[in-house]
């Protein structure tokens, strides 16, 4: 069974290349969503549950990558059930996530929810 943790911070659809690295090295993956506290990836193969990793991930309009330790909080396997609209992949928790790119992304957040012409990059 598929257990989406719940947190009470707003995800928002971000579709971007990012890297992954564990195990035996980096890996290519998809953003698929994100929040202030983590992000889905849909890559292959999903590393398991539990998992220390290395993500970098640019955000639009800004050049400089953020680079933060991860850690994989729960997973979305191929199977019949899975999330609906999610590639097989999984979900992951930002730890220690400096304060200026949790701002970036916050603002990211925060320009996706709110009326009006996007400001994307003004940053």
């Amino acid at each position: 069974m598929i257990h989406q943790p719940y947190s009470k911070l707003w995800r928002v659809p971000f579709v971007r290349r990012c890297r992954v690295e564990w195990g035996d090295g980096p890996r290519d993956a998809v953003c698929c969503n994100i929040s202030a506290d983590g992000v889905y990836i849909g890559i292959h193969p999903i590393p398991p549950v539990g998992e220390k990793v290395q993500l970098r991930f640019k955000l639009p309009g800004n050049d400089i990558p953020i680079v933060v330790e991860a850690e994989v909080c729960w997973e979305n396997s191929g199977q019949a059930h899975k999330v609906h609209s999610l590639p097989p992949g999984c979900g992951l928790r930002f730890h220690a996530l400096p304060g200026p790119e949790r701002e970036r992304i916050e603002d990211l957040v925060r320009e996706y929810r709110e009326p009006g012409p996007r400001r994307l990059g003004c940053r």
